[in-house]
């Protein structure tokens, strides 16, 4: 699993810069590929990519940046403007 984050973190990373809000589920998931993860919080859903890795962590969302989606619209992505707490799984 750790191999396979660090090869997707630095292309996730540079498709960020191609991202614009209002952008659609199915435009980010075209430009982005498939989220790491979903949640859905409320009115909005969060998608999950891998931007970061780092060896041995235990705090995955460390590793992960939030993309931020309301009626089907992107309306914000990164740690800095999303705060949501990313459910562990059991």
């Amino acid at each position: 699993c750790g191999f396979s984050k660090a090869l997707i973190a630095p292309a996730n990373r540079y498709n960020l810069s191609s991202l614009q809000v209002g952008m659609t589920k199915d435009q980010v998931i075209s430009t982005m590929g498939r989220p790491y993860k979903k949640e859905a919080h409320e009115d909005k859903e969060y998608f999950f990519y891998v931007t970061e890795w780092i060896p041995f962590s235990e705090e995955e969302a460390e590793e992960l940046t939030p993309l931020v989606f309301e009626n089907n619209k992107l309306v914000g992505w990164g740690k800095e403007k999303v705060k949501v707490r990313l459910q562990t799984s059991p």
